[in-house]
């Protein structure tokens, strides 16, 4: 009988421990320091690191709950490094949908990628700053123009509309009313955002990259969408030219190109991302034993929020709204360390199912710890 009633405790205890897991970052931030990430520096060059056994666990909760808050705790930097401006490109799509998981079924190595926003003015993060990401599929198509010809210069290359720098690409006409790998959302407390998303593909003329929007005190919409503000960054993200050669090899990357990636060093808008001592490249975490399981991607962007970026006229999306919310918490109403960004609308709140199982945990723990007692008192 007290062999049962101990078993019964542990299992109790184990249970109480992998409901908390997802819920405290520290948790997290735990796990990624045996990874040995809290000593990436923003100057460091971009690095893979090889703890599986962390990695996997970290897979295993988010995916489990479908976790989409940030895996780190605060925003990883040793520097105080303005990004630069690169042009937006001619795929920006405006009034895009708050989400965080913006994969919709696409297919590709999944990437969670952790994003950490810096007020280089203060050195400070910047919370309640909504950061839009977009991205092309694995084949190199965008989604909204996935009838277009993705050509030499495609999204603001060297020698493609828009020119280096430059706020327009050049938009064209919608073809279709697709969203996967387009989504925008606010940064918390710590001036972190995680968005769940794919190994971005390429198309000719360019080098794989992600590109993103920061905007400061925009309005979100009823339907879930967010619009207007002050667009204070665009930028360009990128990656390690050895994971990118592992990724591509594997389907749907293989199968879905005839030429070769433009490496970074001959893309023009990485030459620029790389200027003026910033690093470009996001830090990667393989996310179990193969490539295929994907990857945990974090990068910290610096802005100056008294800027004003020259933020382009583009296609309004007007396709369905999915997934919106659907990984949302909190109200979406934060304010920034400098006190300049805000944000209005609601989303649904976690914060009562969030409270009920600390409720319940409570509970259980009264109960095991009594039931322990109890056991250890009769020995």
């Amino acid at each position: 009988m007290k062999q049962s009633i101990l078993s019964f405790a542990i299992l109790a205890l184990a249970t109480i421990a992998a409901a908390h897991g997802p819920e405290h970052l520290s948790t997290y931030g735990k796990l990624l320091k045996r990874a040995h990430i809290e000593s990436a520096s923003r100057c460091s060059s971009s690095q893979i690191f090889s703890d599986a056994l962390a990695a996997t666990r970290i897979r295993r909760m988010k995916l489990a709950k479908r976790d989409w808050s940030p895996t780190y705790s605060a925003v990883q930097n040793s520097t105080c490094v303005l990004n630069p401006e690169v042009t937006e490109g001619p795929y920006w799509i405006a009034g895009e949908v708050v989400r965080q998981n913006i994969t919709d079924n696409e297919p590709g190595v999944p990437l969670h990628l952790d994003l950490g926003l810096l007020d280089v003015t203060t050195c400070k993060p910047i919370s309640g700053a909504y950061i839009e990401i977009w991205h092309c599929n694995s084949t190199g198509f965008y989604s909204g123009y996935t009838g277009a010809s993705m050509a030499t210069g495609g999204g603001g290359g060297a020698g493609g509309a828009g020119g280096a720098g430059g706020a327009s690409g050049g938009h064209t006409a919608l073809t279709d009313t697709k969203n996967f790998f387009r989504g925008a959302y606010a940064t918390n407390s710590n001036g972190l955002v995680e968005f769940a998303t794919k190994f971005p593909g390429f198309y000719t003329g360019r080098t794989t990259h992600i590109h993103l929007k920061v905007t400061l005190n925009p309005t979100q919409n009823a339907n879930g969408t967010y619009t207007g503000g002050s667009v204070v960054h665009i930028g360009q993200v990128f990656f390690n030219a050895t994971v990118k050669s592992s990724v591509f090899a594997l389907s749907p990357y293989a199968s879905g190109h005839t030429d070769a990636e433009t490496t970074n060093e001959a893309d023009s808008i990485y030459a620029q991302e790389a200027s003026g001592g910033n690093n470009p490249l996001v830090s990667l975490v393989n996310l179990g034993g193969s490539v295929s399981d994907g990857f945990l991607g974090y990068i910290t962007i610096g802005v100056n929020p008294g800027f004003t970026a020259a933020s382009s006229t583009a296609p309004i999306y007007a396709g369905p709204i999915e997934n919106a919310s659907a990984s949302a918490v909190g109200n979406g109403t934060s304010s920034s360390s400098n006190g300049t960004s805000s944000t209005s609308g609601t989303l649904p709140s976690a914060t009562g199912s969030a409270s009920m199982n600390r409720v319940m945990a409570g509970m259980v723990w009264t109960v095991v710890v009594s039931m322990l007692v109890g056991y250890f008192w009769d020995l």
